[in-house]
């Protein structure tokens, strides 16, 4: 089996799984490479904190937000 069919294999396997969660989120490179790319793709599945804010403030609530959790964002 080919290495690029594996891999997407393992991406639709990936989403598949994630689909059981409220929220998720995939990002793909597309194997676009550049200096500063260390994975194909990323994928996340939960939420242990979320920021939902009208775009009234919206930088500022986030401002605020990351002021809280700097160590995982």
């Amino acid at each position: 089996m080919k290495t690029s069919q594996t891999k997407s294999d393992f991406k639709h396997k990936a989403l598949h799984w994630a689909n059981q969660f409220e929220v998720c989120c995939f990002l793909d490179s597309n194997q676009y490479k550049d200096t500063y790319s260390a994975y194909d793709f990323i994928i996340a599945a939960g939420v242990q904190k979320e920021l939902q804010h009208s775009s009234k403030n919206a930088f500022e609530a986030l401002k605020v937000f990351y002021e809280k959790d700097k160590q995982w964002m």
